[in-house]
């Protein structure tokens, strides 16, 4: 029995929704193309973003977060002030908190409403905004274990790899500090603005360019290769594609319900 959309209803004909939802072989194939292209122009954009070796605009790590914002305000450096609230904004966008925070108001919203089925839907949609950028996130951090890719910094734009250290039952074995792919900011960013913006989509293009500033950041501060971004935003469509495709099985193929004027809402 399929629902309306012609999804199949039955968690038991999930596997076979991803195979055609996720990624058709067409798809697969200009993923490959693409990233192989951002490939070979991995050292010119880092060139373009550093002088000397440096990246051109790491002083804006030294102005993240609400403190430095603070600070800089209280001295009366508005302009910087205005710089890292704003990069503030930028990053904390790619960081998993944040959707678990949005996700957990979204759930909590439903149930202060007196019918179960406005209950139902708000947990759907938190859970939703949650499980697609999770997702995405613990996929970067396994793509970084397989591929071993250093930041750009550790070779001056030129691929650079590091063999694990440690025993596999050690911490420093699965330690991805100092790999790059895939930028996990990225494809949290990306799978969180897509999962969001389905559930709020009046909100969709502004949390798009929200996304898309996000990966811009990481190549911006030198934190990660043009293949990077590609790659994890590459991971968060996925992510995003396979879990729906997960909760349209789940739900009689009923599309999300969305809430565009409060988080409670429907």
């Amino acid at each position: 029995m399929a629902g309306a959309t012609g999804t199949p209803t039955t968690f038991a004909d999930t596997p076979r929704v991803l195979r055609r939802v996720i990624l058709s072989r067409t798809e697969a194939l200009w993923a490959a193309c693409v990233l192989l292209v951002a490939m070979g122009w991995d050292r010119a954009v880092w060139l373009l973003s550093t002088r000397a070796g440096t990246p051109r605009l790491v002083w804006l790590e030294g102005l993240y977060g609400v403190p430095a914002a603070y600070r800089a305000a209280a001295s009366g450096a508005w302009l910087d002030a205005a710089i890292a609230a704003g990069y503030t904004a930028i990053y904390a966008f790619g960081r998993v908190w944040i959707w678990l925070a949005l996700g957990a108001l979204v759930v909590f919203g439903g149930f202060v409403q007196p019918d179960a089925a406005g209950a139902k839907r708000s947990l759907r949609r938190g859970v939703f905004i949650v499980l697609v950028p999770v997702a995405a996130g613990i996929g970067a951090e396994l793509l970084k274990l397989l591929s071993r890719r250093q930041r750009p910094e550790f070779g001056d734009g030129f691929y650079r790899f590091k063999l694990p250290a440690g025993s596999p039952g050690s911490a420093e074995f699965w330690s991805t500090s100092g790999l790059g792919l895939a930028s996990s900011h990225a494809s949290v960013a990306v799978g969180a603005a897509l999962a969001a913006g389905l559930v709020f989509p009046r909100w969709r293009w502004v949390l798009l360019v929200l996304a898309a500033l996000c990966c811009a950041s990481r190549l911006a501060v030198g934190a990660h290769y043009f293949s990077d971004v590609l790659a994890a935003a590459a991971i968060g469509v996925l992510c995003f594609r396979a879990i729906y495709a997960w909760d349209l099985s789940n739900n009689a193929g009923a599309p999300m319900p969305s809430g565009p004027r409060t988080l409670g809402s429907r």
